[in-house]
C-alpha cells in the first residue's frame, strides 16, 4: 500500500467536496433568485391592475431635475466675505467605534453608512446592523448614534469577568442613552445575548448608558429600513418649492388617499414624490397601515393637523 493509504484521515489530502457542492448549487440558487424576482414583479403588476394603476417604465422625452435646496453628503463651509477659495466640502470622517471592522469577510456583510448629522461613518458587521443604522438615523427622537461602542465589563454567575462590545449606543432627545446589541433571531438563544444583557443591566452599563436593548430583524426589517432610507433621502433632496406645493395639496385631503394619486398632475413627479416623503418624515402624513410605503399605500393627514 502507498503511504497515503496507511496515513490517518487527518493527514490525507483534503477532498474538495464542499467546493464542488457549492459550485453545483450556484446555478440552482441563481435560478431560484430569478424565479422569485419574476414572481414579485408579477405580483406587483397584479396589485397595480387591481388598484387601477398603470406602471409606466418608459423613458421621458425631456430630462427633469430635482433641483434640491442642498444636495450633498458631508459638511460644506460657506465662503466668508472676501474669501478667494469659495465653499469647502469636508467629507464624512471615520467611525469613532472602539474596534476596527474589517470590510473583507466571507461570513457576513460589512460596510459603512455616512452619518450626516455628525459627518462621520457608521460601520456595520451585518445587514441587520445596516438596516438598524438607517432606522436610527431616520428617527427624529434620536439625536446621536455611536457605533461599536461602548465596551462594558460584567461578571457572570460564577464571578468570572467578561467584556462585551455593543453594536450601537443611541442618545434620545430626552437625554436617555441606550446601549444596543444587534442579533438575528436565529442566534439570540445560541449566543446567550439575553443573559449577557440582563447581567449588564443589573451590574450597570459602566456609566455609558442608562439601559440596554436588543434589536433583531423584527425591528430592523426590510420594510422599516426601506421607509427610513426614503426619509433620509428626502431630507437631502428636499426642495422648499415642491414641499409647499405638496403641503397645499395634502391640506385639502379628507380621509385616505393613495400615494400614487398624490403624484397626479405634478409638473415634476419625482420632486412631488420627495415632497410627500418629507411630509411623511415630519409626521404630517401617516400611512393607514404599518409596513413598506409604496405607490399602493393609503395615506391620511395626522390628527394633529
Amino acid at each position: 500500500m502507498s503511504q497515503n493509504e496507511h496515513a490517518c484521515p487527518s493527514s490525507r489530502p483534503p477532498v474538495k467536496y464542499g467546493l464542488l457542492s457549492t459550485t453545483c448549487l450556484n446555478p440552482l440558487l441563481s435560478l431560484m433568485e430569478n424565479l422569485m424576482r419574476k414572481a414579485k414583479a408579477a405580483l406587483k403588476r397584479v396589485l397595480y391592475d387591481r388598484a387601477g394603476l398603470t406602471i409606466d417604465n418608459s423613458i421621458p422625452d425631456e430630462t427633469q431635475y430635482l433641483e434640491p435646496d442642498n444636495n450633498y453628503v458631508g459638511v460644506v463651509l460657506k465662503a466668508k466675505n472676501g474669501s478667494a477659495t469659495g465653499e469647502v466640502w469636508i467629507e464624512p470622517g471615520e467611525s469613532t467605534g472602539t474596534r476596527d471592522v474589517g470590510f473583507k469577510s466571507t461570513a457576513s456583510f460589512r460596510g459603512a453608512l455616512p452619518y450626516v448629522a455628525f459627518n462621520r461613518q457608521l460601520v456595520m458587521e451585518s445587514t441587520i446592523e445596516g438596516r438598524a443604522n438607517l432606522i436610527f438615523m431616520a428617527r427624529r427622537d434620536i439625536v446621536e448614534i455611536r457605533d461599536q461602542w461602548p465596551v462594558v465589563e460584567f461578571h457572570d454567575d460564577d464571578g468570572v469577568l467578561h467584556e462585551t462590545v455593543f453594536d450601537n449606543c443611541i442618545r434620545l432627545a430626552d437625554g436617555i442613552r441606550v446601549a444596543v446589541a444587534v442579533k438575528p433571531v436565529s442566534k439570540v438563544r445560541s449566543s446567550g445575548i439575553l443573559k449577557t444583557l440582563k447581567l449588564v443591566q443589573q451590574q450597570g452599563v459602566g456609566g455609558f448608558a442608562d439601559r440596554v436593548a436588543l434589536v433583531t430583524e423584527i425591528y430592523a426589517s426590510h420594510a422599516n429600513a426601506f421607509n427610513a432610507a426614503w426619509k433620509l433621502y428626502s431630507r437631502r433632496a428636499r426642495s422648499e418649492v415642491q414641499y409647499l406645493e405638496a403641503f397645499e395639496l395634502v391640506s385639502e385631503i379628507h380621509g385616505s388617499v393613495r400615494f400614487h394619486d398624490l403624484l397626479q398632475g405634478a409638473t415634476r413627479p419625482a420632486g412631488r414624490r420627495v415632497a410627500i416623503w418629507n411630509l411623511l418624515d415630519e409626521g404630517l402624513l401617516v400611512p393607514d397601515e404599518a409596513g413598506r410605503i409604496d405607490d399602493l399605500s393609503f395615506l391620511h393627514r395626522a390628527t394633529s393637523n
